[in-house]
């Protein structure tokens, strides 16, 4: 009777569908957890596991942003003021004759950007120069200290000009905003430089 049942076409044709399923998500499972344990091998700074967390956000020498991401948009939105009134009174006479001729406001504006964007990334990218010359003790054993070793390159060249734009972008939208954020730098810089032992201390203590 087994057998009889077990040889009938539907039965095997069941148990052929059931078992090509089966086998399909085992080896959707088996590839998720091959991929899981490459990622899981990949090597980590210090040589330690960090979750994506840590990896956004955390040490200046492990992540993309750290604590002083924030003053970054501050500084952006302060030093943003300086950048707009300082292309607006050289680029004077060009915007007034940009205006005679053919081009439009958006364009104007547009044009208004780019240099904006280009005097704040110069200065951004200046300043993250001189400080990885200072990571590496250029001014002295203390100063070297202070930084708390070389900064992730990604926060660098990325996430440190951005934050500056995006202060400068918010600044730019609400221009009162500049002072608060001068007195919030101000605040920042004596706290870090003459109340705090380093650079990332407000980090290990949060």
């Amino acid at each position: 009777m087994c057998r009889e049942f077990d040889s009938h076409p539907g039965h095997n044709n069941f148990n052929a569908g059931q078992a090509e399923n089966f086998t399909q998500h085992l080896n959707v499972v088996h590839g998720a957890w091959a991929l899981y344990r490459e990622f899981d091998s990949l090597p980590r700074h210090n040589n330690k596991n960090k979750n994506m967390i840590d990896f956004i956000l955390g040490l200046k020498t492990q992540a993309i942003f750290d604590v002083w991401s924030f003053e970054h948009f501050f500084t952006g939105a302060s030093i943003g003021v300086g950048v707009m009134l300082h292309n607006n009174k050289h680029l004077g006479k060009l915007i007034t004759a940009i205006k005679e001729g053919i081009f439009h406001k958006k364009q104007i504006s547009l044009l208004k950007y780019r240099y904006d964007f280009i005097l704040l990334l110069f200065l951004a990218y200046l300043w993250e120069t001189l400080e990885h010359y200072l990571e590496t003790g250029l001014a002295g054993g203390w100063v070297e200290y202070w930084f708390q070793g070389i900064e992730f390159w990604p926060n660098r060249l990325i996430a440190d000009p951005l934050m500056l734009i995006l202060g400068y972008l918010f600044v730019k939208k609400y221009p009162k905003f500049v002072w608060p954020a001068r007195v919030f730098i101000v605040v920042w810089l004596i706290l870090h430089i003459l109340v705090f032992p380093h650079s990332m201390y407000l980090h290990e203590i949060l």
